[in-house]
């Protein structure tokens, strides 16, 4: 049994440097070797600009796209905002920072969003706000629900023989600890902060998209809709990809485009961004596995 706890625990140092200490260390080394990291203040002097902000991955923060909806906003050389999403959703408080972001500023510009592949739960309630919401018919997206889970290891730290010992003030100090059962009053207590959490959620959907909110709740149940599902619900505006919401949001603006033109769509270039993206998937995995001490909108 000792060889066994030695392997257990030599392997989970393993994982934890491949896929944490690694991609952080690398992260770091590029980030400090490189002066020119972006080109995200090289703005084009064009006409007819688009700034487009990518929602990828699960939203653990919100700083990068609000500070970025505010920078576009202000800029007079955008005629509007295109949210890109991509995600599974995340973390409560800043999906609500950047809803409660977008439905400040649209009023100075339209902020269209257009959902790839996914756009469910934290993803589809930073898209809800915006102006229009365009999907294609395959997007996964709705997932209204709230989620926490949390891991049980009393089984097996018992049968390691180890004794967990816990001081404490106050009764919930320890809630959701990985050591012991959830008790019945703890059940309950988190279990109301999450439903007034998902209330809070229909309420925002029902508000953005001017939905009925008893009809609303039909489909706000945590299920996955696919895009065409999605428009009849209401929950999206059109089944359409990037250049569909670009054309139309100049149609909404009244800004004539010639012949075959396009309106320029501005993307900020990272040359970390792949890296980004990989380091995010890899901390996907121990994100979820920290999920009992948060609430979570996450498909």
């Amino acid at each position: 049994m000792k060889e066994y706890f030695v392997w257990l625990m030599k392997f989970i140092t393993v994982i934890i440097v491949f896929f944490v200490v690694v991609p952080i260390l690398i992260l770091s080394v590029l980030m400090a070797s490189s002066k020119t990291i972006n080109t995200e203040n090289i703005i084009p002097q064009e006409k007819n600009l688009v700034a487009v902000i990518d929602v990828n991955g699960i939203i653990m923060d919100s700083k990068d796209v609000v500070e970025k909806l505010y920078k576009f906003s202000s800029d007079e050389k955008f005629k509007g905002i295109i949210l890109k999403v991509n995600s599974p959703g995340g973390a409560v408080a800043p999906s609500q920072d950047i809803y409660n972001t977008i439905l400040k500023l649209k009023s100075k510009k339209p902020i269209y969003a257009v959902m790839d592949s996914m756009a469910a739960s934290g993803g589809y309630y930073v898209s809800a706000p915006c102006t229009k919401i365009y999907a294609q018919k395959g997007t996964m997206t709705a997932s209204i629900g709230v989620i926490s889970q949390f891991v049980n290891f009393k089984n097996l730290s018992e049968w390691f023989g180890l004794k967990i010992e816990t001081v404490k003030s106050g009764k919930l100090k320890d809630f959701g600890s990985p050591y012991r059962d959830m008790t019945d009053e703890e059940r309950g207590y988190w279990q109301n902060m999450s439903n007034t959490i998902h209330e809070d959620f229909i309420q925002d959907v029902a508000k953005a998209r001017n939905i009925d909110v008893n009809k609303l709740r039909e489909v706000a149940d945590g299920r996955v809709l696919i895009g065409t599902k999605a428009k009849e619900a209401n929950l999206i505006d059109e089944i359409g990809g990037i250049n569909d919401a670009s054309v139309a949001m100049f149609k909404e603006l009244n800004i004539k485009l010639g012949e075959n033109e396009m309106p320029k769509l501005y993307y900020t270039e990272n040359k970390l961004k792949e890296f980004k993206k990989l380091l995010n998937q890899s901390l996907s995995f121990f994100s979820r596995s920290q999920q009992g001490v948060r609430l979570m909108y996450l498909n």
